[in-house]
């Protein structure tokens, strides 16, 4: 959290001073709550200005927005390019590498290639102070509308008949559906695969939440229980996806 609150006042401060009147930072209702974000920006960047989420939704403060910067992942990027609004992303990368399949690493070099996304807070507020003033020549160049099409029909579903879509979706789940016993055999059959991944491969885990309480009260799955809870270390958790990504994983690779 220190890095995500120090790279969001490096990008607040590289912002050009003219252009600081118009800048305004939606808060997280968790940051807020948690972290107390806003005190801790204020000390370092007290020109800032801030939405408030208990008080404006996400749409409301988009609509109004010339330029959408985003520091995280999450459904906010979805909504923003769906709707083509100017969006600038920077991530920390050491995050990204940690977090996502490298299946998807060939769409996020294509984003950094239309400046859309960055790894720096200091090149993002760089692109920001340069296209500012001009945002459609960057934004409506074909090649940048091109890639931002490609990332909306990758990852972001749409539909007019968006409802009869999720009715249809509903009701075939409802037909194919197993009873709770039915799936916690199979969830055993998961976790016996993965346990014997893991032991063969040296790799570090153990269970949580409702698997452990089910483990230790019920000697088994707790009876209402619909999920198996497994957690790793962060290094074991990397090669475990290293692992499956390169050799596939029997049992689960479907």
């Amino acid at each position: 959290f220190i890095d995500y609150i120090y790279n969001n006042i490096i990008f607040l401060n590289s912002i050009d001073q003219k252009k600081r009147d118009n800048v305004v930072v939606r808060l997280r209702n968790t940051a807020e709550k948690n972290w107390q974000y806003s005190e801790k920006i204020r000390v370092k960047c007290p020109w800032v200005k801030f939405s408030n989420a208990n008080i404006h939704s996400f749409v409301h403060d988009l609509i109004d927005t010339k330029i959408f910067i985003c520091d995280n992942i999450s459904t906010c990027i979805a909504e923003a390019l769906i709707n083509n609004i100017p969006t600038i992303i920077f991530l920390d990368k050491k995050i990204i590498e940690k977090t996502l399949y490298k299946a998807n690493y060939e769409i996020l070099d294509k984003l950094e290639c239309a400046k859309i996304l960055f790894y720096s807070p200091e090149d993002a507020a760089k692109h920001l102070n340069l296209v500012y003033d001009d945002l459609e020549k960057w934004w409506d160049d074909p090649f940048t509308q091109q890639i931002k099409k490609e990332f909306c029909e990758g990852y972001i579903r749409t539909d007019s008949n968006w409802l009869d879509k999720w009715c249809d979706l509903l009701m075939s789940e409802e037909k194919a559906r197993i009873t709770l016993q039915e799936l916690q055999m199979v969830e055993v059959n998961v976790l016996n695969e993965f346990i014997k991944f893991c032991d063969d491969n040296d790799l570090k885990y153990f269970v949580v939440y409702g698997t452990l309480l089910g483990t230790i009260r019920h000697n088994g799955i707790i009876p209402w229980d619909d999920d198996i809870d497994v957690c790793m270390p962060r290094y074991d958790y990397q090669r475990f996806i290293e692992l499956t990504e390169k050799n596939g994983l029997k049992g689960l690779s479907s």
